[in-house]
């Protein structure tokens, strides 16, 4: 049977600051409300081919509550066999590097020849460079 307290303990909701720090609700009233007047979509770029999304989800995704909570969420849709991939991170600023970087490196390849491992491992290697992505 599935205990809802543990699933709150194990799943905290988590609420976007000014700075865009993510911080924990003070309870699931809080985050309802705060959902329901904050647009959880941090980036959108749209190309003929597809698009590439990048959200606050507002509940931590990383089911081990001992490690760093997953937050963010980018999908790439319609383009080739990258369709549907999602990339998840911790912090704002790591989904907008990553989302950016994705985005450039789409657009200079020009669709979708790139698998989902060469995709990311091209983000993180341009991120690693200190590439500046607009």
């Amino acid at each position: 049977m599935i205990n809802m307290e543990d699933i709150l303990q194990r799943s905290p909701y988590y609420i976007l600051n000014d700075q865009h720090l993510a911080v924990e609700a003070p309870d699931l009233v809080q985050w309802f409300l705060w959902k329901s007047t904050h647009d959880c979509l941090v980036a959108l770029a749209e190309f003929p081919w597809g698009k590439v999304s990048t959200i606050f989800l507002g509940q931590n995704t990383n089911w081990n509550s001992q490690q760093t909570p997953i937050l963010f969420e980018t999908m790439v849709t319609g383009v080739g066999s990258l369709n549907g991939t999602i990339y998840r991170y911790s912090t704002w600023d790591e989904a907008m590097s990553h989302y950016n970087a994705i985005c450039q490196i789409l657009v200079k390849s020009c669709y979708s020849t790139l698998t989902s491992q060469q995709l990311m491992a091209q983000a993180s290697l341009s991120l690693a460079k200190g590439i500046e992505h607009a």
